[in-house]
C-alpha cells in the first residue's frame, strides 16, 4: 500500500471537492457557542453533531422546515459540506434567517472570488475571518489541515441586507 492510499490528506482530496465532510474542530465550536448558545446543527451525522437537536441526512435539512424543529429566535450551527453544494446550502441559511427569524452561524470556506460568496455571504450581518488554518476531523479521527482559509459567517432576520461587517478571529 502506498502513503496516498492510506493517507486521506492527500493533494486529490485536499484541493478537491472529493473530500467534504469536515467535523468541525470542538475548541471552534465551543468558543462559538459560549458567545450563541446554540440550540440545533443543521448538518451533522449522528456520530459528529455538535447539538443534542441535529438534522441528518435522514431529516435532510435542504428541505426541512428548521422553524418547525426550533424556536423563532434560536441559534443554528451550519458547517455545510465545502464542496460544489455549499451555494445551496447558504442560500437555505439565508432562506431559514429570514422566513423562520434564526440566526444561522456557518462555518465555510473563505472563498471570496466565488458566486456563492458574492450571492449570499455579502448577505450577512456578519463576517468572521479565521486567522490561521482549522485542523478538521476526519471520520476516521484523523486530523489535517484545512488546505484553504475560513471564515464564520452570521446571517440574521434584520442582516440580510447586507453588507455585513467584517473582523477577523483566532482560530483556538
Amino acid at each position: 500500500m502506498t502513503l496516498a492510499a492510506t493517507n486521506p490528506w492527500t493533494p486529490d482530496t485536499l484541493f478537491s471537492s472529493k473530500s467534504i465532510e469536515w467535523a468541525t474542530p470542538q475548541a471552534l465550536f465551543d468558543k462559538l457557542d459560549t458567545e450563541f448558545h446554540f440550540g440545533m446543527d443543521g448538518c451533522a451525522q449522528g456520530h459528529n453533531a455538535k447539538c443534542d437537536i441535529f438534522l441528518s441526512p435522514v431529516e435532510n435539512s435542504l428541505t426541512s422546515d428548521w422553524g418547525d424543529i426550533i424556536l423563532p429566535g434560536s441559534t443554528v450551527w451550519l458547517n455545510p459540506p465545502w464542496g460544489r453544494t455549499i451555494g445551496t446550502w447558504l442560500a437555505k441559511a439565508v432562506q431559514e434567517a429570514r422566513d423562520s427569524d434564526l440566526v444561522v452561524v456557518c462555518l465555510i470556506p473563505a472563498s471570496t472570488d466565488t458566486a456563492w460568496w458574492h450571492d449570499y455571504v455579502m448577505k450577512a450581518a456578519q463576517v468572521r475571518f479565521i486567522r490561521g488554518r482549522l485542523k478538521f476531523i476526519r471520520d476516521d479521527g484523523h486530523t489535517g489541515p484545512c488546505p484553504k482559509g475560513a471564515a464564520v459567517v452570521v446571517f440574521t432576520r434584520w442582516g440580510l441586507a447586507g453588507p455585513p461587517s467584517f473582523s477577523t478571529m483566532d482560530r483556538v
